[in-house]
This record gives C-alpha cells, structure tokens and sequence, in this order.
C-alpha cells in the first residue's frame, strides 16, 4: 500500500489496484480495477455495468433516491442536513421510509445560481452524454449544508468536469468562469484537472506520450521544459548537472 500527496491532495493505492483520491477537503474519487468488477458494493455501485441497479441500501434493499442510499451507508455523526430530513421523514412517514429529496432553507435558495452553472454553456458539450441532473441535486444538497466562505459547488462542478473527461469531452474554463480554483501547487507545479498519470522525472524525462490519453487525474503537474526530482520541478537540464556533481564526488574519494 503507498500513500502520496501532491499539494493538498492525498492519494491512496492499495496492491490490489485500488486507487482512492482525496483533495484534503470533500472530494473523493474511487478507481477500482477490473478483475473488482461484480464485487463492490456501497455508493460507487456493485460495478456490474448495470447503471439502473446501484441504488442498493446497506440492507441491500433497492432505495428510492440517492438520498435515501447515502444515508443508509453514512458512518458516524449525522450532519444538519441529515437530521432536519430523518426528522421529516418520521414525522410524514414513519421511522423506515426516507423521502427522495431534500428541501433547503429560503437562506440557500442562491445555491440554485452557482449549480446552475451545470446547466449552462460551459458543459453544454457533455450534456447529451453525461446527464447533469443528478449532480444538480448534489449540488444544491451540499449548498443546503455549505457555510461562507467555502465554495461547496466547487466540488460537484469538479466531479461533473471529471466524468465528462472520462468519457472524452474537455470542458474548458470551467474553474475560471465558476471562480473555482484548483490546488496549491508547490515548488513550481501547475495545478490541472486532466494531468498525465505518467510524470516527467529525471529518472524518465519522457514518459509515453499515450499516458495522458489513456488515463489522466487531477493534481501538480510540473510543466515543460521542468520535471519532477524529490518533491519539486527542476529543469531538465538541472538533472544533468546533478548527475556530474556525483560522478566529481564519486571520482574525488
């Protein structure tokens, strides 16, 4: 198992090939490998390559929304937004039934405007394979909950932009015109939502140039001419100085 981290983003990978991404505040993103197929289970899915049965509850009852899926795998403390929906749901339906959706507060009805940002222009490329419909639930969901000066919309515009690129659509500028940053990048590395999962080092300053094609994630990427040497981008030429240094000190002893 090897754990690394890139900016603020943290990524775990297990021998067996799983991959778990974190971005050190609430988004997450799970890789399972083939040879898994079949035999997950929980909110990624049972990965079988059936969409339509995934909306299975920890008791492995077929739930009526998303919300109601969630819930039922959720672990710990429930947060304000989860109490205020088990408090209606027993009081309208009894204390075995949840109801689908959530309705927020008067006080976060402007989070209709930044998720609405899904349903615009800047994804208007993704929409006719990636439906955007589940993401703006998710999206106002999590504006129910968001406390200034977070930017909670952040994190389901970064998924939608993350699911179209899997499917081959770029969406360009969409951090910029959200006002969504991406990472902090230190010691010279630029932060992009599609980096090559194959980096330059000076150990290999020329990965295969399919690598960015085949598979691509977001984090510090160091960008040409420079290339990643113990943590930080260096020139590439700063490699080949090193590697005299050590031959000069190897032929002085």
């Amino acid at each position: 198992m090897s754990l690394k981290k890139e900016g603020r983003a943290v990524t775990l990978a297990t021998p067996e090939g799983v991959r778990v991404l974190w971005d050190g505040l609430s988004y997450v993103e799970v890789e399972v490998p083939r040879s898994m197929q079949g035999h997950t289970c929980g909110l990624c899915g049972n990965y079988n390559g059936n969409e339509t049965d995934d909306m299975v509850t920890k008791r492995g009852v077929r739930a009526d929304g998303a919300s109601q899926m969630a819930v039922s795998w959720a672990v710990g403390r429930a947060r304000k937004c989860s109490l205020k929906m088990n408090r209606h749901n027993v009081s309208q339906n009894g204390p075995r039934r949840r109801t689908q959706r959530l309705t927020c507060s008067e006080t976060h009805r402007p989070g209709q405007n930044e998720c609405g940002l899904l349903n615009s222009t800047v994804f208007e490329a993704c929409h006719a394979v990636v439906p955007f419909e589940k993401f703006y639930e998710s999206c106002m969901l999590d504006m129910c909950e968001c406390k200034p000066p977070r930017r909670c919309e952040c994190d389901t515009l970064q998924a939608y932009a993350r699911q179209c690129q899997r499917v081959g659509i770029e969406v360009q500028d969409w951090r910029k015109i959200s006002g969504c940053g991406g990472l902090k990048c230190p010691h010279g590395a630029k932060y992009m939502d599609c980096a090559p999962s194959c980096r330059a080092t000076c150990r290999n300053p020329t990965p295969n140039p399919k690598c960015h094609k085949k598979r691509c994630r977001p984090g510090c990427y160091c960008p040409p001419p420079t290339v990643l040497h113990r943590g930080s981008c260096i020139h590439a030429n700063e490699c080949r100085r090193g590697k005299r240094r050590r031959r000069n000190r190897r032929r002085n002893r």
